[in-house]
């Protein structure tokens, strides 16, 4: 199941640049639903990038769906998915580790760039003049000894690029949440 879940929301876009087709796991559930490459098509793709640029949000805890259930749990895709995930609040900086870990197992050691991560939190509005920013601080400490860690296994990490430097208007919340790094 978990290797089905990172076939989908990895190996979608990863899989044709590095082997130059979708995973098979995804072939066998999308059929028809997935172009095919033509040979010029694969050739023109594959190891067309200088890196790997990832967005990692959230660790997810994958499950096996029960095989009489499958049917009735559909995924993004509206066709049956044979998981169900859940976001692991908990799990910021092992999550990322084991992910850039396996994106060096699985697709050729490529340099890899780590982009747009971040943590919201509410607390800025109850400041009065000083800030102790410790959610904020244990989060980047979290994330630094993660790649620490994934780079000592050998993961070419080359860049690190935290969200934003100031805080943006987000979608859903408006200013409510805070990722700036600068308040």
């Amino acid at each position: 199941a978990s290797q089905d879940a990172l076939d989908e929301e990895v190996g979608w876009f990863a899989a044709p640049i590095f082997y130059g087709d979708y995973p098979e796991s995804m072939r066998m559930r999308h059929g028809k639903l997935l172009p095919l490459f033509t040979e010029a098509e694969m050739n023109d793709v594959l190891d067309s990038v200088d890196y790997l640029a990832i967005t990692y949000e959230d660790a997810l805890k994958v499950h096996a769906i029960p095989e009489d259930e499958i049917d009735s749990h559909l995924g993004f895709s509206g066709r049956p998915q044979p998981w169900d995930a859940q976001i692991d609040a908990d799990d910021h900086g092992e999550g990322l580790a084991k992910l850039l870990i396996h994106l060096k197992d699985a697709y050729g050691d490529p340099e890899i760039v780590v982009n747009s991560r971040g943590i919201s939190t509410t607390e800025w509005n109850k400041l009065s003049g000083n800030l102790e920013d410790t959610v904020r601080i244990n989060f980047m400490d979290e994330e630094m000894n993660a790649i620490q860690h994934a780079i000592r296994r050998g993961v070419a990490v080359r860049a690190y690029f935290y969200r934003s430097v100031f805080d943006a208007f987000e979608w859903s919340d408006g200013n409510t949440k805070k990722f700036g790094l600068i308040y």
